[in-house]
C-alpha cells in the first residue's frame, strides 16, 4: 500500500480502517489517506487511488482523503505502527 501511495504527490501517512456492519456478511476496508497541508488534492485523486490498490494489492477499498494531522505520526515509516485500525466487534 505505501508503494501505491508514494505515487501520488501530496499523500503522507495513512491508515487502513477495517470494519464490519451489523448484519453484513462481508468487512469493510477504507483507507485513510493524509493530504499534506499545503497540497490540494486533484479532482478523482480518491478514486484513482482505490483503483490502483485494487490493482496491486487485490482488494478494493474505499478511499477518504483527510488532512495528514489526522493520521498519528506513529502510523508512519517504517515501522506502520498505527497504519491498521480495526473497528470490527470482538
Amino acid at each position: 500500500v505505501q508503494k501505491v501511495l508514494a505515487g501520488f504527490p501530496g499523500v503522507g501517512r495513512f491508515q487502513i480502517v477495517v470494519e464490519q456492519q451489523p448484519g453484513e456478511r462481508y468487512e469493510t476496508a477504507v483507507l485513510r489517506a493524509g493530504i499534506a497541508a499545503d497540497a490540494a488534492p486533484p479532482p478523482g485523486l480518491a478514486e484513482e487511488m482505490g483503483a490502483q490498490l485494487k490493482a496491486t494489492v487485490l482488494i478494493t477499498m474505499a478511499v477518504e482523503l483527510v488532512p495528514e494531522a489526522e493520521i498519528p505520526e506513529a502510523a508512519a515509516a517504517p515501522r506502520f505502527a498505527e497504519v491498521f485500525v480495526d473497528r470490527r466487534e470482538k
